[in-house]
Parts: structure tokens; sequence; C-alpha cells
């Protein structure tokens, strides 16, 4: 099987090096994104036990591709943030739906693996950063002319893909929409390249 890793990051709080890739479940024969862990030596920095797999999103009914997501920040002392793609899944409407871990910001709590969803509404959230004081923010690719820098406020939507402030790809609208460029009734970006 082909290992494609989206993101890896060096915990130095837990001594971990936390991997997101994609994971062929047997079961379905599909893929599915996916959070793995391993223990490192302090001095080291050589696997100390086994691989963990302490997270696996949704099946993909497409298979891996480009909006995938896979993007991982870390907060001391037990916390990662995986962000989630929609896997350009628009209907059903994924990045909407609750019970979904695609188009998400999760909180992953390293101690008791449970999983949060911290923010919903995304469509391909490729950059994610915890800031030294605790601001989460991602860069999320749109359509065109959509891409954009947001704020992740906690239980926030962020409205894809009912709102954008790009356009469908060979036209000036977006399917759906009275008027493009308007972001009401969601998490509006702190920034947009239109």
């Amino acid at each position: 099987n082909t290992f494609r890793a989206y993101s890896i990051k060096y915990l130095d709080f837990a001594k971990l090096l936390a991997v997101s890739h994609e994971y062929f479940d047997r079961q379905y024969n599909k893929t599915r994104l996916a959070l793995s862990v391993i223990s490192i030596g302090e001095k080291s920095l050589q696997p100390i036990g086994s691989w963990e797999t302490i997270f696996l999103g949704d099946l993909e009914p497409k298979g891996p591709n480009v909006m995938a997501g896979g993007i991982l920040a870390a907060q001391a002392p037990d916390k990662i943030y995986l962000s989630v793609g929609d896997y350009g899944i628009e209907d059903p409407m994924v990045s909407q739906d609750v019970n979904s871990k695609m188009g998400k910001i999760l909180e992953i709590n390293l101690n008791t693996r449970k999983v949060r969803m911290v923010s919903l509404g995304h469509r391909n959230p490729e950059g994610l950063i915890m800031t030294a004081s605790g601001t989460l923010l991602s860069t999320e690719h749109g359509p065109a002319g959509g891409d954009k820098l947001n704020l992740i406020v906690e239980d926030a939507n962020y409205g894809w893909p009912i709102v954008t402030l790009g356009t469908d790809y060979g036209s000036y609208g977006w399917h759906g929409t009275k008027f493009v460029g308007e972001h009401a009734g969601y998490q509006a970006p702190i920034f947009a390249w239109v």
C-alpha cells in the first residue's frame, strides 16, 4: 500500500511523532484519513514501541485526493488539531453534516483519544497553526478566487459549500447563492484572496 503523509508533527511536550496519512480499510476496500503516533526517544529521536493509529476519518467514496486537508497543529500538553477536507463531496454537504468528519477542524486528545469537532463548513483546509498565544489559524483553498485565512472559533460554521467568496470555475457566480461574495450567517475569514 502506498503511504502518503499529509502532515508530520513532532510533539516535544509528549515526545511523540504524529503523522496524518491515508489508511486503506480492507474491510470496506476504501481509504480513510488517519492520524498515527509513535513515541520517540528524547535524545536519540529513535522510535520506542510501535505506531498507534488514534484517529480514522470517514470512508472516502471517491478515494484519496487533493482535497483531504490532513494538516496538524499541536497544543500542549495533550491536544492535537487535525484539518479534514471535504474530498470534493458537495452533495451531500458533508462539510455541513455534524455526523461527518469531513470538512471539519477536529481536536484529538492524546491521552483519552477522544475526538471533538472544533469547527465545520470547511472545503480544503491545507494550513493549520497554533500560535504561541493559543490562537488557531487555518488557510483554506476555496473555489476560483475563494482562498482564505480563517481564525478558528469554537463551534463556528465557515459556510462551505453554502457560501464562498469564490466562484464556480469558468463562471462569475456560485451555485445556490444570490450574491457572490457574501458570507452572511457564517463565520467570515479574516482575509481572503478573491
